[in-house]
This record gives C-alpha cells, structure tokens and sequence, in this order.
C-alpha cells in the first residue's frame, strides 16, 4: 500500500491510499483498529515508571509523582501500545521528557497510521493499476516553448538567443562556480 498525492484512476492531486488488486478494506480496518490499539493502564504505568528510573528527573513528592504519572498516562493512551513502548523506553532520553516531547515523538512514528486509517475511513481507497491516463496533450515544440518564453521576458530573449531559462541557467551556474552543461546539437 502507498499513500499517493496523485490518484491513478483519474491522475487528479489528491490523497488517496493506493492498494493492490482484490485489497479488502474491511480486513485492513480490522488489522489497523488492532495496531492502533492503546496500551493497557498497568503497562504503561509500569512502562512510565521504568523510564523515570532510567532518567533524570527533578525530585518530587509523591503527590507531584502520582499527579504526572496519571496524566502522561491519560495523555499516552491516544496512541498505539507499539509506539509508546518505542518512545518511552528504546528511544535515548538523558532526561525525564516533558509530555509535548514524548506526543512529538509518538505522533512521528504513529501518523502514517492514522494518515491510512483516515483514508479508509473516507473509502479513498483506489485498487491496482490506473484504467487510463488523463490526456495530457501533445508535446510542445521548442520553437513553441521559446515563443511563449519571449512572451513573458521579452527582455531577456532579445539579449540571449538561447532562450532566457538558458541564460538564467548559466547565471546561476556562474554565481555557483560552476560551468552550466552545453547544448549538443
């Protein structure tokens, strides 16, 4: 499955998850409610305990303690158990995170998910190869090209019979130190 910009049935822009041939979407919305699922309470306070024993953190009462780990926890089970076991104890933190850090860190690594579990949702779901191509017409010829470049800088076509885009090309090669690739004719 990719997620494209283009959709391939119709080559339009938009977001759409395309599948190969006899995808089932209900099976993938099984599959992917089962990988989103949340971490249970007790391992992922066993999980947020085992990382304020790995890090630094200032010291706290146990009312300050008690308070943090009920809302990491609150905050943590919006995402998948696999990603907050990931980003809570196999990524390196030298400091106890602050709960923005570890959302950042579980939205990176959970997005694609919930990018593919929206697209199904919406059934933009589009199987196997595209039916057509939409007609791009024919291709333009450079004389076509360099007429309608004349059209939008007059100037510069009158000063560089090589098109302006060449002479800009060269330009910007020359301000780089580098020599711009010649024509072969």
């Amino acid at each position: 499955m990719v997620i494209s910009t283009k959709n391939p049935e119709t080559g339009r822009h938009e977001l759409v998850l395309v599948a190969p041939e006899g995808f089932d979407v209900a099976t993938a919305q099984r599959s992917l409610a089962a990988a989103m699922a949340p971490p249970a309470k007790p391992q992922l306070a066993k999980w947020l305990a085992t990382l304020s024993a790995i890090t630094i953190s200032r010291p706290r009462d146990e009312l300050d303690a008690g308070l943090i780990m009920a809302i990491y926890s609150e905050r943590l089970a919006a995402y998948p158990a696999d990603v907050v076991e990931h980003v809570l104890l196999r990524e390196r933190w030298k400091f106890f995170p602050a709960i923005a850090e570890l959302e950042e860190a579980c939205d990176a690594l959970s997005s694609r998910r919930r990018a593919i579990a929206s697209l199904l949702a919406q059934g933009r779901v589009r199987c196997g190869e595209p039916h057509h191509q939409p007609d791009r017409g024919p291709r333009m010829s450079p004389e076509a090209r360099q007429r309608i470049m004349a059209e939008v800088w007059p100037e510069a076509a009158e000063q560089d019979a090589r098109g302006p885009w060449r002479s800009a090309v060269a330009q910007t090669c020359e301000a780089a130190g580098r020599i711009p690739e010649q024509e072969t004719t």
